[in-house]
């Protein structure tokens, strides 16, 4: 005789295996967590430890960049070419740390940043060579360390190519020594106001350079401050300078506006050189001298008045200007120097006064076209005049007496 089962004894023994099957599988769950999350920490402190010792090169992004723009030390993002060694840090007031993502998807914790400025206790800026600035604009402080910035430091920012913009604070007073020298992206300088001197070479060879605010405190533009500027269009030299140093200008091919103050005294030798697009320029009439080389090789300037208060005009002073048609000389030069007007091919009309007493060799060389010499005085006064050789168009038969 089968034995009878009870069904409901039955239920009850399935729902116990159940609930127990139920226990197991929520253990092992629990279990498994517990050693994952053990596994991620052992080897999250494994992978952070070894590039703690090796980082090589990393990118800071937004976090980086906020709490440095708190500091006033960066403007945009930030890249490492190295990663400075913090070990012997005593400034714990700025430490930071972060998790960034690197360039090559490495990660870095780094514990302080360091800062893209190095300013010395006299206030003079400098950038640090270990970053460059992403948009490649930068809007330097007036402040930085609680010292006031007064001065850019001599090559302070020399070779960075990667630079297109940079606005100078009211509180700088000089641009050093080739300060900006070859930055050969750089567009667009803004100035400050209380800026006295561009010194030697500050900005020589930035070939993207198109603008510059000069404000009118500057008073001392140094020599090749501004040569082989090859895209700079106009410039403004306020009332305050009183001198053009020499090679100041020089191969400034697109420099096709020169405004000259009224007080301006000296243009020096090779000051505008090679503005091959330079077509014409007022000379202020407080103006003295005109130094070698000054104008030479500005191959379209097509006139030119010198006032008379210029003593000066010295040799090869408008040398290769081929496309000069007229120039009048003022009263107070007397004498025309060697190779001061050679080969100028289009010279057809040169004025002068009768203190005019020497031309010197080859002054008027290959100006073929010299038809016209207009002279302030009497036809006994220009034969005085002591010629020397090859000025072969610069003779009586093509004076016009006044």
């Amino acid at each position: 005789m089968k034995k009878r089962i009870d069904p409901i004894k039955k239920n009850e023994k399935q729902d116990e295996s159940n609930n127990n099957n139920k226990n197991k599988f929520l253990n092992y769950f629990l279990f498994s967590v517990i050693i994952s999350v053990i596994l991620l920490f052992v080897v999250g402190f494994i992978v952070l430890s070894v590039i703690k010792i090796v980082p090589q090169r990393g990118k800071i992004y937004k976090e980086a960049c906020d709490y440095l723009d708190k500091k006033q030390y960066c403007y945009a993002k930030i890249y490492f070419d190295k990663i400075p060694d913090y070990k012997d840090s005593r400034d714990k007031s700025k430490e930071i740390s972060l998790l960034l993502t690197g360039k090559d998807d490495a990660i870095f914790s780094l514990t302080e940043i360091d800062r893209c400025y190095s300013v010395n206790s006299s206030g003079s800026i400098s950038f640090k060579n270990d970053f460059f600035v992403d948009s490649g604009v930068i809007i330097l402080p007036d402040v930085v360390d609680d010292i006031l910035i007064t001065s850019i430091a001599s090559k302070g920012f020399t070779e960075l190519e990667w630079l297109k913009e940079i606005t100078i604070p009211d509180s700088v007073k000089t641009i050093g020594d080739s300060a900006f020298k070859d930055c050969k992206n750089l567009e667009t300088v803004k100035t400050g106001l209380l800026l006295e001197t561009i010194s030697q070479s500050a900005f020589e060879n930035c070939n993207s350079l198109k603008s510059i605010t000069l404000n009118d405190k500057l008073s001392s533009i140094g020599k090749y401050a501004f040569a082989y500027c090859e895209k700079l269009e106009n410039i403004t030299i306020p009332s305050s300078v009183s001198s053009i140093e020499d090679h100041s200008f020089l191969k400034c091919f697109e420099l096709k506006n020169i405004t000259l103050p009224d007080n301006l005294n000296s243009i020096k030798e090779y000051a505008f050189s090679y503005c091959t697009s330079l077509i014409e320029i007022s000379l202020p009439k407080n103006l003295n001298s005109i130094l070698s080389y000054s104008f030479s090789f500005c191959e379209n300037l097509e006139q030119l008045e010198i006032p008379d208060k210029v003593t000066i005009l010295s040799e090869n002073a408008l040398m290769n200007c081929s496309n000069i048609k007229t120039v009048k000389l003022g009263k107070g030069i007397d004498s025309i120097k060697n190779y001061t007007f050679e080969n100028c091919y289009s010279l057809s009309t040169i004025e002068i006064s009768n203190n005019i007493s020497t031309v010197g060799y080859s002054a008027f060389k290959n100006c073929n076209n010299l038809k016209s010499i207009i002279y302030n005085g009497t036809k006994e006064d220009f034969l005085k005049i002591q010629i020397s050789d090859n000025n072969y168009n610069f003779n009586i038969s093509n004076c016009i007496f006044k």
